[in-house]
């Protein structure tokens, strides 16, 4: 009798553990941006505090984007120059990371900790790319990124209406503009 017991349990523990693993299959990965965007909701006391929280979440996961995208290209570049590139943005991003995260703490924002599932496809589409493609495709992604960072940041910076949120928009937009004059001038390089 024991052992029917124990053989009925092994049989019900593996045929569990086949359940969830096919349950598992083809799930991705959680939305982190949409998740900390939800919380934010329930918990910004007014529309411009949520506008604040909303900059906060997606400058949060653009940093965290450029950062494993400069990882990228630091192993996958043929150019010394663009693997520089991606050092200096890799450090800088991540330097914005931090001081995103501590204006967000002090304004009980919540910010990803991940990338979510478009964020983690951008990485892993050039880390498959080949590599005769891969400086031009990158640098181009940069321009294109940076463009579009730089008008978020200039519009917050203008009509944030957190004064430390705003702050944080006005010191970053230096470095970002840097990063596009500099992805500018190797775009124009490799045409």
């Amino acid at each position: 009798m024991k052992r029917i017991n124990i053989s009925l349990i092994a049989c019900m523990f593996f045929c569990s553990s086949i359940a969830l693993v096919s349950c598992s299959k083809g799930t991705k990965a959680p939305d982190t941006v949409e998740n900390a965007e939800e919380r934010n909701d329930s918990v910004a006391p007014t529309s411009e505090a949520k506008d604040d929280a909303e900059f906060l979440v997606k400058a949060a996961h653009g940093s965290m984007l450029e950062v494993e995208l400069a990882k990228v290209a630091q192993a996958r570049a043929l150019s010394a120059d663009v693997k520089k590139y991606g050092s200096v943005l890799q450090e800088q991003h991540s330097k914005m990371l931090t001081d995103i995260k501590a204006v967000a703490a002090k304004r009980n924002v919540a910010v990803p900790e991940s990338l979510n599932q478009d964020g983690l496809d951008k990485v892993k589409k050039f880390q498959e790319k080949p590599t005769n493609e891969f400086d031009k495709d990158y640098i181009k992604c940069m321009v294109d990124d940076h463009e579009t960072d730089i008008k978020d940041f200039q519009e917050e910076a203008q009509s944030g209406s957190n004064e430390e949120v705003r702050k944080l928009a006005t010191d970053a937009l230096p470095h970002l503009q840097a990063h596009l004059t500099e992805a500018k001038k190797w775009k124009e390089m490799m045409k």
